[in-house]
């Protein structure tokens, strides 16, 4: 990297210190927004929408039809090794359309991504635009949790514990017992409490390790090839390899799916 843009980088570092949002952090499901990435402000708002009716006599009566949001937008840059990686997870998190706590300061709404950009420029260095459109306001949060949903979540978390996953990266273990550990807290499946919003992200976590799991074991599967030897036990070593890497995937796809649920189950609580 070059002087002019090391001191740029410096420059704008010092400044998003001091000017984004206090130093805080922005939390959009499972990603975090920090540092350049985080903006200097976050401008939300919207408007009423009024229907105007002219009653005889020149009487005006106004009804309301509820809050129409104005989309929550956004942008920064994400820096440092696997910039891209974070811009693509972003960009997929758009596509999947799925509905995602927003978090900054004490606020707290509920969005789908709808627009996401990003300017590919230098490795390590993605300027990114990211819109989102509401779909529930902090007023509408607040509310005591589900029984249904907690039996339903504790359940699921039960068995995604009980596949046998295989870890190479010593993170998915961790990764799904943190969501286990978060859904006990208290108001943790209170939609719009803090403890809510650190299960959410907990919950994204550990797709993303289980993510690396299955392409771990996609990828153990198709570097088999055939047997390349004839011969029982040149057979036998291969048969028992590809059993193994087949029931990784196995496990590791059916625990993805039961904390896809979980998700779901979580985005919906506030219906």
């Amino acid at each position: 990297m070059s002087g002019f843009v090391s001191a740029a980088v410096g420059i704008a570092g010092a400044v998003s210190e001091i000017l984004g949002l206090g130093g805080g952090e922005v939390t959009l499901g499972g990603a975090t927004f920090a540092d350049l990435a985080l903006p200097s402000r976050m401008t939300w708002g919207g408007q009423q929408r009024l229907v105007r009716h002219v009653a005889p006599g020149g009487v005006v009566v106004m009804s309301s039809l509820g809050p129409d949001w104005k989309p929550i937008c956004w942008s920064g840059v994400i820096e440092g090794p696997g910039a891209s990686a974070r811009a693509k997870l972003l960009y997929a998190m758009m596509l999947g359309a799925q509905a995602l706590p927003l978090a900054w300061l004490d606020q707290l709404w509920v969005v789908v991504i709808q627009e996401f950009f990003a300017d590919d420029t230098t490795i390590g260095w993605v300027p990114y635009r990211i819109a989102c459109a509401v779909s529930a306001d902090p007023s509408q949060l607040i509310g005591p949790g589900d029984p249904a949903l907690l039996n339903q979540v504790q359940g699921d978390i039960s068995a995604v514990l009980g596949f046998d996953v295989a870890d190479d990266s010593g993170v998915v273990m961790p990764a799904m017992t943190a969501v286990q550990q978060q859904a006990g807290m208290p108001n943790a499946l209170t939609f719009g409490s803090a403890a809510f919003a650190t299960l959410t992200a907990n919950v994204g976590a550990a797709q993303a390790a289980l993510g690396s799991a299955i392409s771990e074991a996609e990828s153990g599967l198709n570097g088999l090839g055939g047997t390349g030897v004839i011969g029982p036990a040149a057979g036998l070593t291969w048969m028992n390899g590809a059993v193994t890497q087949t029931g990784d995937l196995a496990n590791a796809v059916a625990a993805n799916g039961l904390l896809g649920r979980i998700a779901t189950n979580l985005a919906n609580a506030s219906t």
